[in-house]
Order: structure tokens, then sequence, then C-alpha cells
């Protein structure tokens, strides 16, 4: 039986846990997916991709941004938006490997899934704490440098504490770097395996979510 209530990192603990979470991501996936072609939406392309997943290994955090906003279209009878979502399943060609840091509209994906993974984030805040994110994208030089100091931090997470490392290495895919006046570091619910974060400026002020 997992202990989840032990917060010392876990390796094995991790992998059992993230292989129950994709299974159920996956299997909700497989549900949607199902009623969307009864009501007559071609599904094929987010199948093939479904099916294509592991769920022993670490998948994108996109597929949860997906799966949120799949449910929000048809939750709205959005039925462009679900089209659209349903279509950019094809976009996602995540290889696994170790955390990548990732600017928000610049690299990693295509813009379409950085639109959604943004709209997944403020419908989040928006839900828990009534008002927008006040996010932006980065400059070359702020990405630069945030991704020189992951790169360093997670190097020397590996040196003196590897038990961590494995843990952060097992649960995360990508980390996006973005700019906001206000916001320091943080995820969403909906987005599992993705962490945010932004550079400190001259000016900034550090508050969490």
């Amino acid at each position: 039986m997992l202990d989840i209530y032990d917060a010392r990192p876990d390796v094995k603990r991790d992998l059992e846990i993230r292989k129950q979470i994709n299974e159920r991501i996956i299997n909700s996936l497989y549900y949607i997916l199902e009623q969307c072609d009864i009501a007559g939406f071609d599904c094929q392309i987010a199948e093939e991709k479904i099916n294509d997943l592991d769920r022993k290994k670490k998948i994108s955090g996109i597929i949860h941004v997906l799966h949120n906003r799949l449910l929000k279209a048809i939750e709205d009878d959005n039925q462009s938006l679900i089209i659209n979502v349903l279509n950019s399943f094809k976009d996602l060609d995540y290889i696994e490997q170790t955390p990548r840091t990732i600017g928000l509209f610049t690299d990693g994906y295509t813009q379409s899934l950085h639109q959604f993974y943004y709209d997944t984030c403020d419908y989040g805040m928006m839900n828990t704490y009534g008002y927008h994110f006040d996010w932006g994208i980065p400059s070359k030089k702020e990405l630069e440098h945030s991704k020189y100091a992951v790169e360093r931090a997670l190097n020397r997470m590996k040196e003196v504490d590897r038990d961590l490392f494995d843990e952060f290495n097992t649960l995360i895919s990508d980390i996006i770097i973005l700019n906001s006046p206000t916001m320091n570091a943080g995820s969403s619910l909906n987005t599992f395996g993705i962490i945010r974060m932004s550079q400190l400026r001259e000016g900034q002020i550090w508050v969490m979510y």
C-alpha cells in the first residue's frame, strides 16, 4: 500500500502514482472520445495519439490540458472548440526525457497547445480566485537566463539530493517560463506535470498563488 502521507521523496512510489494518474487520464479520455464519436465528431487523430501513450512512462502534462479543454468545450457546447481540441492531439509529439525548460508561446509546443495551456490555467485561476493570470511572453534575454538558472538548479539538486531529483524527474515533463509582475512560480490542478516560473526583475513583487 502506498504511503501518500510520507513527504520524503520515493521514486518507487512516484512511479506507481504516475502510472495511476496516467491510467485515469487515459481512461477518462477514452470515455470522452467515445461520447464525442457518438455525437458525430471525428476522433480518429485523438484516438490514435491516446493509443500510442505508454501508461507506465512519463507523458506530457499537455495531455491534462487537452483533457480539460475538451471537457470545457463539451460543457459549453462549443462545437468549434471541440473540433479544434480533437485536431490538436496530432501536435502532441512529446518524447519522455528529463524536464524541459521552455518559454510560453516560444518553444516546446505549437502555438495552439500553448494557448490551451494558458486558457486552462486562466480557467483555474478564475474559478479559484476570481481573477485572471497576469502573464506575458518572456523576452529572449529572460528566457535564456531562466533556462540557464533552471539547468544549474537541477544539476545541483541531482548532486546534493538524488532522491528529490529522481522524484522531480519522474513527475515533471516541462518547466514553462513566462513573464509575470506578481508570480514567482506555481502549478495548476489541470496541468499535472508542468511547472510555471517567472524571472524576478527590478520592481517585481513575488506572491504565492
